[in-house]
C-alpha cells in the first residue's frame, strides 16, 4: 500500500510539474487591443485613443479573423470575431438587421476619429461604450423598413455613422449632446428595479391615463385647456419635456392679441400666475406635464411619465429642477430616485442651473 501511494505521489508530482512547464507558453490574444504603428497615422490616432480611454475604435464590423485549421479538402478554415449590435440592454434582438458602409478614405477617417475624441471628452466614464465603430452610413432593417441612423447604442458597442464630413464645432457638440441624452434614456429603461420604484409612486394610487378633471383640484388647468389646446399643460415651456405650438409657451399664448382683438389676460403677471398654479396642481399628483396627444389627462403610463422626467432633469439640472419643483413633494420623490441614479451611477453631472434667466428673474419664483 505505501509503494502504491509513492507511486501516485509521483504521477502527480509529475503532472503538476509539467502544468507548471507549459503554463508560461500559454497566450491569450486580446482582439480588442490597439497596437501602435508609426508608420500609419490612422492606427497612430486609433492608439491613441485607446491608450488614453482603453476603447478601441474600429472602421469594420470584423474585428478578428483566426485561422482553425483545414477542412476535408485542405482548405483553410477561419472563424471571426465581429460586432453584434443584436444585444441590447434589454436582450439579443433578432429581428432587427445591420449593414453598413465601410469609410475607406483616410481623410475622412482621421474626421471621424476627431469626432470621437470630441464625444469621448464628454461622456461620463461609467457611460462609455466597450467599443465604438465608425461607418460612412448604418441601415437598420426590422419589418417595418429600413432607416439610417447616424448613431445606434448596442450594449457593448456604440456605431457613429454619417460623420466623415461633420467638423464643425457646435454641430458635433449638438450631435453628441444627442447621443448621450439617448444613452441616459437607454440605462434608465434597462433598471428595471429602478423604473420599477419610480412607477409605484403614481401607479399605486392610480393616476396614470387619467383626466385632470376626474383627479380634482385642478380647477385652472380645466379652465384654460376647454379655451385652446395651445393652452394646455403641454405648451407651459418652449423647453423639453413640452412641446410648444410655433415656439410660443402658454404665458405667450396668454397676452397676445387674439386675431387683432384683446388678449385672454390682461398683462404678463397675470399670465405667470396662470402657468405657477397649473404646476402646481400637476405637482399635487407628480406630473410634470400631460398625456403626449392632448395634454387633457396625465401621462398614459410610467414610460411616458419616466421619459418626461429624465427629459426635464436633463435640461434644468439638479439647481434649476429644484427652483422650480422644489416645493412639490411628489414630484421630487420622483426625481431623488432618477437623479441619484443619473448622477451617481452614471457618473453623469447635474450640478448646473438650467432655467433661463428669464424665469429666474420672475417674482413668483423667488
Amino acid at each position: 500500500m505505501k509503494h502504491l501511494f509513492f507511486c501516485l505521489a509521483l504521477v502527480l508530482f509529475a503532472a503538476c510539474s509539467g502544468e507548471e512547464e507549459l503554463t508560461p507558453g500559454i497566450q491569450i490574444e486580446n482582439d480588442f487591443e490597439i497596437t501602435e504603428n508609426p508608420d500609419d497615422s490612422i492606427q497612430t490616432a486609433r492608439y491613441e485613443i485607446y491608450k488614453e480611454y482603453n476603447i478601441p475604435v474600429y472602421f469594420n464590423d470584423t474585428i478578428a479573423q483566426k485561422h482553425k485549421g483545414f477542412d476535408h479538402s485542405g482548405n483553410p478554415f477561419y472563424t471571426y470575431e465581429t460586432i453584434d449590435l443584436n444585444w441590447t440592454f434589454y436582450g439579443y434582438d433578432r429581428s432587427v438587421k445591420y449593414t453598413y458602409r465601410y469609410i475607406t478614405d483616410p481623410h475622412e477617417q482621421m474626421n471621424a476619429l476627431r469626432y470621437v475624441k470630441e464625444y469621448l471628452k464628454k461622456v461620463s466614464k461609467p457611460m462609455r461604450p466597450f467599443c465604438i465603430m465608425l461607418a460612412d452610413t448604418l441601415t437598420v432593417s426590422t419589418r417595418r423598413g429600413d432607416e439610417k441612423p447616424f448613431y445606434r447604442v448596442g450594449f457593448r458597442t456604440l456605431v457613429l455613422a454619417k460623420i466623415k464630413d461633420v467638423v464643425n464645432k457646435d454641430t458635433i457638440d449638438y450631435q453628441v449632446g444627442t447621443i448621450i441624452k439617448n444613452m441616459i434614456h437607454d440605462r434608465v429603461k434597462g433598471n428595471l428595479n429602478l423604473c420599477a420604484r419610480f412607477a409605484a409612486v403614481c401607479s399605486e394610487k392610480g393616476w396614470y391615463g387619467r383626466s385632470w378633471e376626474t383627479l380634482g383640484e385642478c380647477s385652472t388647468i380645466v379652465k384654460w385647456q376647454k379655451k385652446s389646446w395651445t393652452l394646455s399643460v403641454n405648451e407651459l415651456y418652449d423647453e423639453p419635456p413640452f412641446q410648444v405650438y410655433q415656439g410660443k409657451d402658454i404665458v405667450e399664448r396668454l397676452t397676445e392679441s387674439l386675431h387683432g382683438g384683446a388678449p385672454y389676460v390682461d398683462d404678463r403677471e397675470e399670465a405667470l400666475r396662470i402657468r405657477k398654479n397649473m404646476i402646481a396642481e400637476m405637482g399635487q399628483y407628480g406630473f410634470l406635464r400631460g398625456w403626449k396627444n392632448t395634454g387633457t389627462a396625465t401621462p398614459d403610463d410610467d414610460e411616458e411619465d419616466r421619459t418626461y422626467f429624465v427629459k426635464a432633469i436633463l435640461h434644468l439640472g439638479d439647481k434649476g429642477f429644484r427652483r422650480r419643483y422644489g416645493s412639490m413633494s411628489v414630484i421630487m420623490e420622483k426625481y431623488k430616485i432618477l437623479a441619484d441614479f443619473i448622477s451617481q451611477d452614471l457618473g453623469v453631472d447635474l450640478n448646473y442651473d438650467g432655467m433661463s434667466e428669464e424665469e429666474k428673474n420672475e417674482e413668483y419664483f423667488l
